[in-house]
C-alpha cells in the first residue's frame, strides 16, 4: 500500500494500481474486510478516477463504503 501512494506521488498510476491490487489481496486473504481493505479500494477509486475511468472509480468507492 505504501509503495502504490509513491507510485501515485509519481503520476506512475498503473504501477500504484498493481501494488493496491496485490495489497488489497494479501489484506483480503489475512484479515478480511476492514479499515485497510476500504482505505485500498478508496485509493483505487481516486486513482481510476484521475484516469477517467468512472465506472471503476465508482465501483471501487462503492467497495470501500460497503466495508
Amino acid at each position: 500500500n505504501n509503495m502504490a501512494v509513491v507510485y501515485h506521488q509519481q503520476g506512475r498510476t498503473e504501477d500504484a494500481l498493481e501494488c493496491y491490487r496485490k495489497a488489497l489481496s494479501i489484506y483480503e486473504a489475512t484479515v478480511g474486510d476492514d479499515y485497510t481493505c476500504a482505505e485500498t479500494h478508496g485509493n483505487m477509486g481516486i486513482l481510476f478516477q484521475l484516469q477517467g475511468r468512472y465506472k471503476e472509480a465508482l465501483e471501487s468507492h462503492g467497495k470501500a463504503l460497503s466495508i
